[in-house]
């Protein structure tokens, strides 16, 4: 093909990911799956796409050892885990990003989904790191004060 995009059947391809300015996180090793790409968006934060469902977020950010942003549940929930090292305690978040695509009562792949909608925004400074929640509802939500719609 010449355009340095991979096969034509790609994802990046085929969502013409390159000509919109999108970066595509794939995993390290080749032939793993696309649940093992991790994109740090700094040293104690991780996103993920994850792939395990019960305490998805908290299963990864105790394994990995780090905050962990995952998305494979479709939840929107923000809780946390404590970790000791010697004396010190470090509270890691442990967050389930949600999903921005149409609940309904089916699917595809679950009857009456127990998925919320809303995204997440990290910020991130200098010796840490803020993630909150912004859940949407009939086309609207509501972030640091203002509404959008």
């Amino acid at each position: 093909r010449g355009s340095g995009q991979g096969p034509a059947y790609s994802l990046r391809h085929l969502r013409h990911l390159d000509a919109r300015g999108i970066s595509l996180v794939e995993p390290e090793r080749a032939g793993d799956e696309y649940q093992h790409a991790e994109l740090w968006l700094s040293p104690g934060l991780v996103a993920i796409h994850g792939k395990h469902v019960k305490n998805g977020a908290e299963h990864h950010a105790e394994s990995i050892g780090a905050s962990t942003i995952t998305g494979h549940t479709h939840k929107l929930k923000h809780t946390h885990i404590t970790r000791w090292e010697n004396d010190r305690r470090r509270t890691l978040d442990c967050v389930e990003a949600g999903t921005a695509r149409e609940i309904s009562v089916s699917v595809g792949y679950a009857n009456r989904p127990k998925s919320q909608n809303g995204v997440v925004v990290a910020t991130v400074f200098d010796g840490g790191h803020q993630v909150e929640l912004v859940p949407f509802q009939d086309g609207a939500f509501l972030f640091r004060g203002e509404r959008y719609a």
